[in-house]
């Protein structure tokens, strides 16, 4: 699978006359919006910041579901602690 992924990504520029991982450029003109310019490495960045943002969510998924646990734990043993308080002081508030 690698030596697959490698040689997807050196082809394109190789057959173009270029070296392996080399950037291309391509300007482009559309009707409504003008002219463009588009470098290849941006499919790498967007790539990276996809891969960095998905990190960051995960990252702040697990941090939030420690908390659900935490204050499902405390609600059972706020409950089991008034329950059992609840009997031994029959009824007095804290």
């Amino acid at each position: 699978m690698g030596a697959g992924h490698r040689v997807l990504h050196r082809s394109p520029s190789l057959f173009a006359g270029g070296q392996a991982f080399q950037s291309f450029v391509v300007d482009f003109q559309l009707p409504l919006i003008g002219e463009h310019h588009f470098v290849s490495a941006l499919l790498f960045d967007v790539g990276v910041y996809l891969v960095v943002i998905g990190l960051i969510v995960d990252v702040l998924r697990s941090l939030g579901s420690e908390i659900d646990v935490r204050s499902e734990q405390e609600n059972i043993e706020s409950d089991i602690g008034h329950s059992s308080h609840s009997r031994t002081s029959m009824g007095v508030a804290r």
